[in-house]
């Protein structure tokens, strides 16, 4: 099959224009057309397309980053598949992705933003630097595609400075991608063509053919994008220091709230996106008899929406902060089951109520944090500095769990409270593992230079 596919490919390819040797157009079946349409349309791709006006406006609700054009929507190319099948109804190449995004957004909303972007990325390349849709990829624009994965910061089109999307100059890369972003971004493709080929609107993966999907790359054997302890325990005494006497209730709110923020994402071990997303009536007790456990049920990143949330133990302290949290934001101290105040709530309220903060809004909060914390030891200890200026919100999370296991929890529990799906990924933090090593790398190190040092001296003597 694979051979047959191949063939199948090179044949197609052999010709500049891959549509002057893709199949004719066939009529497509009209029980079909319009049978299929995606909850949000081309809302998915609001930048993508042209309409009866032409492009999309710049004050359209998403309008393309970086000023780019529209893009072609294909349906017509030499991969397409025109016998009767479950996308018969797909109007154009976009409009199937489109469908493909939304099966995504129902399973999963952080894994749909990641395949939202690396599709974004892709069909604007492909659209505007190679002029081709989905449905008309060649091995040529694949193997181009991934020399732009390769090396991103070689290509002034494409990669810029990391500034909003609406600003003329943003770009799809602001920076060199590691061999495990490229792998990532790669395979995001593979399973769009993939599930493309499955419901039958494609005839084969074109990526299989390429060969430029390579196997996972190996991680490293350590994280080391935390926070030592010392760097942890400045951070601690700058959010924990209160506002001056006699300030508005505005600064004790935002003091509150980032105080809430830094304890919660490292006790939590929460990813950003989690406590974003999360209501503090997510939080709840669990009576055991002669005392009550807080517990935190959130649906993280390897959890659809099909599947039951995890159950995260809370320290009771934690709690107490958001009492004062709440106490600044005028409700009763303990969430109550059900309640839908967000777990960080804006301080600039909408009309219809509060409104949790967005992830960016989120990033931004935590790196003025880190940033005051720096200026703070920058002078006395200047490697501490560095860490906290270069640290961002996730860095939290590795804190958390390179601190359980250096504190001598066992890699099994801090796996499960770190919910990785498999052990690996805790490994990485168990830096005693490789303060072990070192040591004996050290200790070989001296005997040798011992050794030398003594044979030297032997043979001094016998001269």
């Amino acid at each position: 099959m694979a051979d047959d596919q191949t063939r199948m490919f090179h044949a197609a390819v052999e010709s500049s224009d891959p549509k002057a040797q893709a199949q004719p157009v066939v009529a497509r079946p009209k029980s079909c057309e319009g049978s299929l349409e995606p909850e949000h349309g081309y809302g998915w791709l609001p930048w993508c397309v042209e309409n009866e006006q032409g492009p999309a406006r710049a004050d359209s609700l998403s309008p393309h980053p970086g000023q780019f054009p529209p893009i072609p929507r294909g349906g017509d190319g030499y991969l397409r598949n025109y016998e009767a099948h479950e996308l018969s109804g797909c109007q154009d190449d976009l409009h199937a992705v489109a469908l493909w995004l939304e099966r995504t957004a129902r399973r999963n909303a952080l894994t749909w933003e990641k395949y939202r972007r690396e599709v974004e990325r892709y069909l604007l390349w492909l659209g505007i630097a190679r002029g081709r849709a989905l449905s008309e990829v060649t091995v040529e624009d694949l193997r181009a595609y991934d020399d732009l994965l390769r090396h991103p910061e070689q290509y002034p089109d494409w990669h810029g400075p990391k500034v909003n999307r609406s600003d003329p100059r943003w770009r799809p890369w602001t920076r060199p991608l590691s061999a495990q972003a490229r792998y990532y971004s790669l395979r995001v493709i593979h399973r769009l063509y993939s599930w493309l080929v499955r419901r039958g609107y494609l005839r084969f993966n074109p990526l299989d053919t390429a060969d430029i999907v390579e196997s996972y790359p190996r991680r490293r054997q350590q994280q080391y994008r935390f926070l030592p302890e010392q760097a942890w325990l400045t951070l601690l005494e700058v959010v924990d220091t209160p506002p001056e006497a006699g300030c508005d209730s505005r600064a004790w709110l935002r003091y509150a709230r980032n105080r809430w923020i830094i304890y919660a994402l490292y006790h939590l071990g929460a990813r950003a996106s989690e406590l974003c997303e999360s209501r503090q009536g997510d939080l709840f007790t669990v009576d055991r008899g002669s005392h009550k456990h807080w517990r935190w049920q959130v649906r993280g990143k390897h959890r659809r929406d099909l599947d039951d949330p995890d159950d995260i133990p809370v320290p009771g302290g934690l709690i107490e902060i958001l009492a004062e949290y709440r106490g600044a934001l005028g409700l009763s101290p303990y969430p109550t089951p059900g309640e839908r105040t967000p777990m960080i709530v804006s301080l600039y309220p909408q009309r219809d109520g509060w409104q949790p903060i967005t992830r960016q809004r989120l990033f931004s909060i935590c790196k003025d944090i880190f940033q005051n914390a720096a200026a703070a030891v920058a002078a006395d200890q200047p490697e501490q500095a560095r860490a906290l200026e270069s640290a961002s919100t996730h860095w939290l999370r590795h804190t958390f769990v390179t601190h359980l296991l250096a504190h001598g929890v066992g890699i099994q529990d801090a796996r499960d409270l770190a919910r990785h799906r498999d052990i690996g990924s805790t490994q990485v933090y168990a830096h005693s593992e490789q303060e072990r090593l070192a040591a004996i790398v050290e200790q070989f190190a001296a005997e040798q230079s011992q050794n030398s040092s003594d044979e030297d001296g032997g043979g001094s003597s016998d001269v």
